[in-house]
């Protein structure tokens, strides 16, 4: 999975680090050790400060560090850490725009004749995974572990799941304070109907009430979830279409729907609204309606659910009433028309599968 290679390709560097911190702590000097830090923000180019002095740029390895409570801030992530004499502090942080962004800060400390791990997390509750294996949920402390190298990973539903290496001694207690960065658009995505087989809409709609406030940082959160969990150009949308129908390039600015080019090329939107599972506003569907105009001919025919006095309307394998219930339509919901035949029409629907309606249970749009 592309967000594990990710997560991983900038944590290889702490596992190499967690060697060197046990071999610091074990070995023979007789002054007092000093502690070792690690600093990795892989999306952001930043100073790292300790106590507000700087001490070096990202990324960042320092095996010179005096030991004691120290408050650390590298981009927008600022945080008390504990740097151990002789021992590994390493801090990861994907730095994204205000809250979203994610990442943990490692660290050890003595622990005689235990075998050790604590994990706490924002938010709370976060499963924690050790090995492929569930051994808890967040806050979490266990010292029934092996002394090996692990793979963590901390996942929640709605935040992106993160997944770390990490090595368990004997004697220490490795302690982890986790972030999971919220998702900025659903685990599944679907597609909503247009009446131009060369748009697609892309459904990210959401509850969310931080993201339904503002689009622009709802959009730059996307962008940068998908530059974070490694995403081609390609499977990104070319714009967004917010609740009002405003269009947004994939760097948050306004585009002129009346000033938008003449492309003929198919384009790929994503949409940022309420939660939907299949009616958009009127405004996103006049929006729909001059971009269709701009990419040329491929029109198809929508229809429209009407109210049935139950809200919904069953759909049909064949074109009567006594065949099989293949699902559920909500009123309001808009599917393309496929056919029409003898008072019932045939619909596609978004997962591709098919079925019959009567016709006067929907209206043409």
């Amino acid at each position: 999975m592309k967000t594990g290679m990710s997560l991983l390709a900038g944590l290889l560097f702490l596992v190499t680090g967690s060697y060197i911190a046990i071999s610091v702590f074990l070995s023979s000097k007789t002054t007092a050790p000093k502690a070792v830090l690690s600093v990795n923000a892989p999306y952001v180019d930043s100073g790292v400060y300790l106590n507000d002095k700087y001490i070096g740029p990202t990324p960042l390895f320092k095996d010179d560090v005096d030991p004691g409570e120290v408050t650390l801030r590298v981009g927008n992530f600022t945080q008390k850490i504990t740097l151990t004499g002789g021992a590994l502090t390493a801090v990861n942080q994907d730095l994204g725009p205000g809250k979203f962004s994610g990442g943990e800060v490692i660290w050890f400390t003595k622990e005689n004749n235990e075998t050790a791990m604590t994990v706490i997390s924002n938010p709370i509750g976060v499963d924690v995974i050790l090995d492929g294996n569930k051994i808890g949920i967040t806050p979490f402390r266990s010292s029934q572990l092996t002394a090996a190298e692990h793979t963590l990973v901390l996942s929640k539903s709605g935040y992106v799941t993160r997944e770390i290496k990490i090595i368990l001694q004997n004697n220490y207690l490795l302690n982890v304070s986790a972030n999971l960065m919220k998702r900025p658009l659903p685990e599944s995505v679907t597609i909503l109907p247009t009446t131009n087989t060369k748009l697609k809409l892309l459904n990210y709609s959401s509850q969310d009430p931080e993201l339904l406030s503002n689009p622009e940082q709802w959009l730059k959160a996307c962008a940068f979830y998908f530059q974070s969990i490694g995403v081609a150009d390609s499977d990104k949308p070319d714009y967004y279409l917010d609740a009002k129908g405003t269009l947004f390039s994939n760097d948050g600015e306004v585009v002129s729907l009346e000033n938008y080019p003449t492309s003929g090329r198919s384009l790929t939107l994503g949409y940022l609204g309420p939660k939907t599972i299949g009616v958009v506003p009127q405004s996103v569907i006049d929006s729909l309606a001059h971009l269709s105009a701009k990419t040329g001919d491929s029109e198809v025919q929508l229809v429209q659910i009407l109210p049935t006095g139950l809200g919904y309307l069953n759909a049909h394998s064949e074109s009567n009433q006594t065949s099989g219930e293949v699902r559920k339509l909500m009123v309001g919901e808009q599917f393309e028309l496929q056919e029409e035949t003898g008072g019932w029409l045939r619909l596609k629907f978004i997962d591709g599968g098919e079925g019959w309606i009567p016709s006067q249970f929907a209206k043409k749009l």
